[in-house]
């Protein structure tokens, strides 16, 4: 791969030249696919080198091989506290926007375009976190459109644009319920609402930039607030009134290629996982029964 000492702050080539392994600074090894290449983790060639564990997939997914212990030096997942975090995403502060009134009779505007109510776009079926279960009961409430493989309507990427213009929320359910696990369904677009699973894991987001299935007491509840929002645009206006100040900004792989490379560069005392199991945990970083309680509390209060 070619040289990125324009694009960061080190000099650094990226290579999958497996005879250069002996003579590198760093190998980044990506879990889930390792069993398409090894049979095994490489030894070490040098003390010298660092080993970065590299996954952008929850650990929901189970990993043919099991990771090694006292073997890697640093993360890059999208946990917050990896040693070279990679979200999907983030907030980015905007600069000169103008007035307020000028954005909100904008944003009005904008809104009188939205006819439809909530759709879903989704090729994973049955799921870890059992976000369709949270769907079908949905559906028992109001209309949500489907989209994908698991229903009988395709939608490719100028139909996901239209979509975009024309409906007011998307369920961006992730297909695991993990801590920081927030993916490119709840970045990718700035114009509609996303309704999503757990609120813990998106306060650091502006408020009201998203509705959260778990801030109502059930899901029949929370369909009529979807409902309400549909036929008031003040009210639905208030969920896109953070536009005002930030953007959702997708991040470019290339960061994390960077920052990796600065890391290798920086970090040459090294640090070691002495336990990956205890790491790279489903038990405590996901909520693996957030689908049932959702589904106990609404059986119990319909």
């Amino acid at each position: 791969m070619k040289a990125l000492e324009r694009n960061c702050g080190s000099t650094c080539d990226f290579t999958m030249d497996r005879a250069q392994y002996n003579s590198s600074n760093g190998v980044v090894f990506f879990p889930y696919y390792m069993p398409y290449f090894h049979a095994t983790y490489p030894k070490r060639y040098s003390e010298d080198q660092v080993f970065v564990m590299c996954e952008r997939e929850p650990p929901t997914k189970d990993l043919r091989m099991e990771l090694p212990n006292d073997y890697f030096n640093a993360t890059s997942t999208f946990l917050a506290h990896s040693d070279i975090p990679f979200p999907y995403g983030h907030y980015e502060k905007k600069g000169d926007t103008g007035t307020r009134i000028a954005f909100y009779r904008n944003l009005m505007a904008e809104i009188k375009t939205k006819t439809k109510g909530v759709f879903k776009v989704f090729s994973h079926c049955y799921t870890p976190s059992r976000r369709e279960n949270i769907i079908t009961e949905l559906q028992n409430h109001m209309e949500i459109d489907l989209f994908g493989r698991c229903s009988n309507r395709t939608c490719d990427k100028a139909c996901f644009a239209e979509n975009t213009k024309k409906y007011r929320f998307y369920l961006a359910f992730e297909n695991s319920n993990c801590v920081d696990y927030i993916t490119e369904k709840f970045f990718q677009f700035d114009n509609l609402v996303p309704v999503v699973l757990k609120k813990e894991y998106y306060q650091q987001f502006p408020a009201k930039s998203y509705i959260a299935v778990d801030d109502f007491i059930n899901l029949k509840s929370l369909a009529t607030y979807l409902t309400y929002l549909m036929e008031n645009d003040d009210a639905y206006a208030q969920h896109l009134m953070w536009k005002y100040e930030y953007r959702r900004k997708m991040v470019d792989p290339s960061e994390r290629i960077c920052a990796i490379c600065d890391y290798i560069a920086q970090n040459r005392v090294k640090k070691s996982y002495k336990n990956m199991k205890e790491y790279w945990n489903h038990a405590t970083t996901c909520d693996i029964f957030f689908t049932e309680n959702v589904l106990k509390r609404n059986e119990a209060l319909t």
